[in-house]
C-alpha cells in the first residue's frame, strides 16, 4: 500500500514539471510571433538600452591605419606591421560620410596633429627661380700680351725661364742678338754725325734731306722694337750694339714660354705671351632650358672648391648665339674681378642664377603655393585645402600649375588667394579617402580636370619633374615609335634599374658607376628615330639626366646621389610612358611618399617587390606600386 501511494506521488509531479516546460514553450513562440507581427513594423519598434549603447558604439568606433599602407586597419593604436611608423586613427562614423562631399574628408584635431597636417596660405608673390651652372676660369682674352721677335736674330739670354711667372710692365724679359739691328744703329750714329755739316749748308735741299735721314735711321730702329729712351741711349753711346733687351708690355703672368736660350729667330717669332689675370672671364655651360632667362647684365654668383665658403660674383658679358651640337649648350661669359689673384685659371666653378618670374608671367603678381603642396601624378596636380566653413575639413582640388620658382610653384587655375591649402600631409590626407572608400583625388576619377595644362619649370634642377602635362578635351592621336629607339631605350632603363638596385642597398660607390652607364647608354639612344615632334621633348629629358649625372659626379654622399636619382626617375619615367620601352621585363612604377620630406618620389622596378632606393635599409620595403606599364609603354 506504501509503494503503491509513492509511486503515485511521483508520476504527479513529473507531470507538474512537464506542464510547465509546455507552458513556458507556447509564451515563448507567441512572443515572437507577437514581435513578428506585421502590423507592427520592425523599424518602430523601440531597441533595448544595450541595443541602443551597442549601435551608439559601432558609429563612434576608432580604428587605426597607416598613412602609407591604408589598407592596414587595426582596433588599437600601434606600429604599421609593413613599415612600422605609427599607427593613425580613423572614425568609422557613417554619418560623416554621408554628410560630407565625396572629396571632402574630416580629421579630428588630434587626428590632425599625428597625422602632422600643416596648412599655409595662398599668397601672391614674385617667385624667382634659381638656376645651376658649372663652368670654369679662363683668361681675360682683351688682356693678353704677346712678346715677338721685331728682327731676325739669336736668343742669347731669358730673364724669365718658365711659365706661371709673375712679371711686371717694363720688366726685361729677352736678350735677341741681331745683325740687322746693329747695321740700323750705325746708319743712325753716322746719320746723326754728318748731321751738324749739312745743316751749314745754303742750299735747303741739303739741309732738309740731312735731317730727313736722321729721322728715318730712328724710325728704322723704333720699328724694330727699340723705345724712344733706347734709341737716345745709341745715340748718346755712339757706338752700336748688336744686342737689344724686351721687355714686358704689361703686368700678369707668363702663359706661355716659345724659346730656349741659343734659339734663331724669324721676324714675328713669338717668345713670351703673357696674361693679365687681375680680372678673368668665366666661361659657363648654359643648357638650352636655361639661356630664355639668361641676359646681357645678369648677375651670377659662382663658387669654387678650392675656396669654400667664398663667394664671387660677376655679370654676364656675352651669351655665345650657337649651341654646341655635342653638349647642347651655349657658352655663357661672366667677367669678375680677381684681387689677390685668388680664382686660377682653369679651376671649375658652380654658379648661381636668379630669374624673378614675376614680369616674366604677368604685371600683378602670381598665386604661390609651396612646393610640397601639390600632390603631382604626372598629368594631374593635386592640392587640399581646409574647407573654412567646416571644421576640420579638407577638400581635394585639382589645379593647374605653373613654373616653379625656387620653393614655391605658380597657381595657374584651381585656388584662390586667402585659402589654405595643405602644405605638409596632403598624402596622408588622400589616403584616408581611400580608406573610407572615397575615390582618391590622386586617381584619373578622382576630379573633373580644370581646362589647361600643367607646366613644369623648364630647369635640369634636383627638384622639377620633366615634361609638360595637359588635360586635353579631345585625346591626341598615337605617334608612331620605332621599335629600334624602342630597343635603346631599354637598354638604358635596364641600367637605371641597377642604379636603384645599388642605392636601395645603400651601395653609394655603385650607383656612381651605374649613374655613370645609365648616361652612356642614353647617350647611345638614336632620337632622330623619333617623330619631329618629339624630338625636342627627348632633348630635354636628356639634358636633364646628363645634369643629374654631373651633380652625381660631384657629390660627396649617397643622399646627394638620392637627389639626382629622383630626377633621373622623373626623366626615365617620362621617356618610357610618353615615347615607350622595350627592356625585355616587364617594368613597374613605384611610389614612396616619405621621401624628401614626405615629397614622394617615384622609380621604377622589374619586378614588384618593394626595393626602396631613397632609404635603402632604413626603410626597404616603404612604398607601393602604383602600376604596371602598358604594352605601349614598356
Amino acid at each position: 500500500m506504501k509503494r503503491s501511494s509513492d509511486a503515485a506521488g511521483r508520476r504527479w509531479t513529473a507531470g507538474r514539471l512537464i506542464l510547465w516546460m509546455g507552458i513556458a514553450v507556447l509564451g515563448f513562440i507567441a512572443g515572437f510571433l507577437v514581435a513578428r507581427s506585421p502590423h507592427q513594423p520592425i523599424d518602430q519598434r523601440l531597441p533595448s538600452r544595450q541595443e541602443s549603447s551597442t549601435h551608439d558604439h559601432s558609429s563612434t568606433q576608432t580604428l587605426w591605419t597607416c598613412s602609407m599602407h591604408p589598407q592596414i586597419l587595426l582596433p588599437q593604436p600601434g606600429k604599421c606591421p609593413i613599415c612600422f611608423m605609427d599607427l593613425i586613427p580613423i572614425k568609422t562614423d557613417s554619418g560623416d560620410k554621408d554628410s560630407l562631399h565625396p572629396r571632402e574628408i574630416r580629421l579630428s584635431e588630434t587626428a590632425a596633429k599625428l597625422a602632422g597636417i600643416r596648412t599655409v596660405e595662398v599668397k601672391r608673390g614674385s617667385p624667382r627661380i634659381e638656376g645651376r651652372l658649372i663652368g670654369k676660369v679662363g683668361y681675360d682674352e682683351t688682356r693678353l700680351g704677346t712678346i715677338t721677335a721685331w728682327m731676325a736674330g739669336r736668343i742669347d739670354r731669358l730673364f724669365v725661364s718658365y711659365t706661371g711667372a709673375f712679371v711686371k710692365k717694363g720688366q726685361e724679359m729677352a736678350e735677341i742678338y741681331s745683325p740687322e739691328l746693329y747695321a740700323a744703329q750705325s746708319e743712325l750714329i753716322e746719320a746723326v754725325k754728318a748731321a751738324p755739316g749739312f745743316s751749314e749748308s745754303r742750299l735747303d735741299m741739303i739741309r732738309n734731306s740731312a735731317a730727313r735721314t736722321v729721322k728715318a735711321a730712328r724710325e728704322k730702329l723704333r720699328l724694330l722694337g727699340l723705345n724712344q729712351d733706347q734709341i737716345n741711349s745709341v745715340i748718346k753711346r755712339g757706338m752700336p750694339s748688336d744686342h737689344i733687351t724686351l721687355h714686358a708690355p704689361l703686368s700678369g703672368v707668363v702663359t706661355k714660354r716659345e724659346v730656349t736660350e741659343g734659339m734663331y729667330l724669324r721676324t714675328g717669332s713669338p717668345i713670351y705671351t703673357i696674361a693679365d689675370i687681375s680680372r678673368v672671364w668665366v666661361i659657363l655651360e648654359g643648357y638650352e632650358s636655361d639661356l630664355p632667362r639668361l641676359k646681357i647684365g645678369t648677375e651670377i654668383e659662382f663658387t669654387s672648391e678650392a675656396m669654400p665658403g667664398k663667394i664671387f660674383s660677376g655679370k654676364i658679358a656675352y651669351i655665345d648665339p650657337f649651341v654646341n651640337e655635342k653638349t647642347r649648350t651655349a657658352a655663357v661669359r661672366v667677367e669678375a674681378e680677381n684681387p689677390g689673384y685668388t680664382l686660377k685659371p682653369g679651376m671649375y666653378v658652380k654658379a648661381v642664377y636668379r630669374f624673378d618670374l614675376s614680369g616674366y608671367l604677368k604685371s600683378e603678381p602670381p598665386l604661390l603655393v609651396p612646393a610640397e603642396a601639390p600632390l603631382i601624378t604626372g598629368k594631374r596636380a593635386v592640392v587640399y585645402v581646409a574647407v573654412p566653413e567646416k571644421e576640420g575639413v579638407y577638400e581635394g582640388r585639382e589645379i593647374v600649375l605653373g613654373p616653379r620658382g625656387g620653393e614655391y610653384y605658380v597657381v595657374e587655375k584651381g585656388l584662390k588667394e586667402g585659402e589654405m591649402v595643405v602644405a605638409r600631409g596632403a598624402f596622408k590626407l588622400d589616403s584616408s579617402l581611400q580608406i573610407q572608400a572615397k575615390p582618391s583625388m590622386m586617381g584619373e576619377g578622382g576630379a573633373p580636370s580644370p581646362t589647361g595644362h600643367i607646366h613644369t619649370s623648364p630647369s635640369p634642377t634636383p627638384e622639377t619633374h620633366s615634361g609638360h602635362a595637359a588635360a586635353e578635351q579631345e585625346p591626341e592621336k598615337p605617334l608612331s615609335i620605332s621599335p629600334v629607339f624602342k630597343q635603346q631605350l631599354g637598354k638604358a632603363v635596364l641600367s637605371y634599374t641597377l642604379l636603384a638596385e645599388a642605392l636601395a642597398a645603400d651601395k653609394d660607390k655603385d650607383a656612381r658607376k651605374s649613374a655613370e652607364d645609365v648616361l652612356k647608354a642614353l647617350a647611345s639612344v638614336e632620337g632622330s628615330l623619333l617623330p619631329a615632334t618629339m624630338q625636342k621633348e627627348w632633348e630635354t629629358i636628356l639634358e636633364s639626366i646628363k645634369d643629374s649625372v654631373a651633380s652625381v659626379r660631384k657629390g660627396s654622399d649617397i643622399a646627394g646621389t638620392r637627389k639626382a636619382f629622383d630626377i633621373i626617375s622623373k626623366g626615365i619615367i617620362a621617356a618610357v610612358t610618353k615615347m615607350g620601352a622595350d627592356a625585355g621585363k616587364p617594368l613597374f612604377e613605384l611610389f614612396c611618399p616619405m621621401a624628401f620630406d614626405n615629397r614622394g618620389a617615384f622609380w621604377l622596378q622589374t619586378d614588384q617587390e618593394i626595393r626602396n632606393p631613397y632609404f635603402g635599409a632604413q626603410m626597404l620595403s616603404c612604398g607601393e606600386v602604383r602600376r604596371k606599364l602598358s604594352r605601349d609603354e614598356n
